[in-house]
């Protein structure tokens, strides 16, 4: 079953967890602690990837709701000349 991470809202060690108890080389003496390693740095930069681009999408709305505000008042100012 994939993972889908925008559905889920789950921390780091919540991740860790669940990857640990879903894979049962993890928890056999066939794949090291390193392999537990490497697949955790994986898991976080994938987890970091995501909220920076959450995080980009969110100031990019914030960036277009001021710019659409500037001209709004640009355009209120404008027109009580015009009149």
């Amino acid at each position: 079953m994939p993972f889908h991470f925008r559905r889920a809202k789950l921390s780091l060690g919540e991740l860790r967890f669940n990857i640990q108890q879903s894979n049962p080389f993890l928890n056999n003496s066939y794949c090291p602690s390193l392999c537990f390693h490497f697949l955790m740095k994986i898991t976080e930069v994938i987890v970091t990837r995501i909220e920076l681009v959450n995080y980009t999408r969110k100031k990019e709305k914030k960036r277009q709701v001021w710019v659409l505000q500037k001209m709004e008042q640009s355009n209120s100012s404008i027109s009580p000349q015009l009149s």
